[in-house]
């Protein structure tokens, strides 16, 4: 469709319904599917390279807890200590972490997950340690980002994850990016009030350069490399991939060439340093 220049919707005018972004029921079917039983990108791999290092996400709604352990396996959690549900982690990401400490009570866990102390624990009786450690999360990493799914695991369930078959054509794009290197500089969350599907069409598109970006470089983009059309098949476990790539008649490592999943969008802008 990019080389022919056409839509999967076929010729003609294209409308969108304004309910698809105001919803409230559409929008819980999105959550519950999109963002609780598929892969979320938490993190760059460059945030958890060592041992004791740990990233916060929350942006889901789940709170979620990712560790690299002493025995360098990565693992991912519900953020929420088994006693009271109070999170075992405040700090956004951190280094150098021996355990999980909950701020109520002081129940605290291992790089594993696993419950190793209760503050006064005799007045609990005989509780079963090995039953009652953060809740497991299914974990992936791989093109240099941490991929996690926010839906707790059942006892005894594999808690790696092939990545791969949810990425399907992505994968070739996010290859090419080589980040496993990438360090991360910095971060500046932004949290418009806006329906996710609003930003994530916006990093769908370059039309909007030359007037929303006025005097920036990004402005300068050519006009074919303004021409961008986004594509992708009907994802196999619902929803939409979006994948956005520019027309025939711009380089594909062109300025604002992006990947794109339901939850994460990533943009390229050359610069000089």
């Amino acid at each position: 469709m990019v080389r022919t220049n056409t839509r999967d919707d076929g010729p003609g005018v294209s409308h969108t319904s304004v309910e698809e972004y105001y919803d409230p029921a559409r929008f819980q079917r999105e959550v519950d599917l999109l963002f609780r039983q598929h892969p979320i990108v938490v993190a760059f791999s460059g945030q958890l390279r060592k041992a004791g290092d740990f990233v916060v996400h929350n942006d889901t709604g789940q709170p979620i807890l990712v560790a690299r352990g002493t025995d360098g396996v990565l693992r991912a959690f519900l953020n929420v200590c088994r006693h009271r549900s109070a999170s075992v982690e405040l700090k956004p990401c951190g280094s150098n972490k021996r355990a999980f400490v909950c701020p109520y009570h002081g129940w605290s866990y291992d790089l594993t997950g696993r419950l190793v102390g209760i503050t006064d624990g005799a007045a609990f009786g005989d509780v079963d340690k090995s039953k009652h450690g953060l809740r497991r999360l299914k974990v992936a990493e791989k093109y240099g980002l941490i991929w996690v799914v926010p839906t707790a695991l059942a006892d005894g369930e594999e808690a790696s994850l092939d990545i791969d078959p949810y990425l399907g054509p992505l994968q070739v794009d996010l290859s090419g990016w080589d980040m496993q290197g990438w360090e991360l500089h910095s971060s500046e969350p932004v949290r418009p009030r806006m329906n996710w599907k609003l930003v994530i069409d916006t990093f769908l598109e370059l039309y909007h350069f030359r007037y929303l970006h006025p005097g920036t470089r990004l402005s300068a983009v050519p006009r074919q490399h303004r021409d961008l059309r986004a594509h992708g098949p009907a994802h196999p476990h619902g929803g939409r991939q979006a994948h956005a790539r520019p027309s025939s008649r711009a380089s594909r490592r062109s300025p604002g060439a992006s990947s794109t999943t339901p939850s994460c969008s990533i943009s390229s802008f050359p610069t000089r340093c």
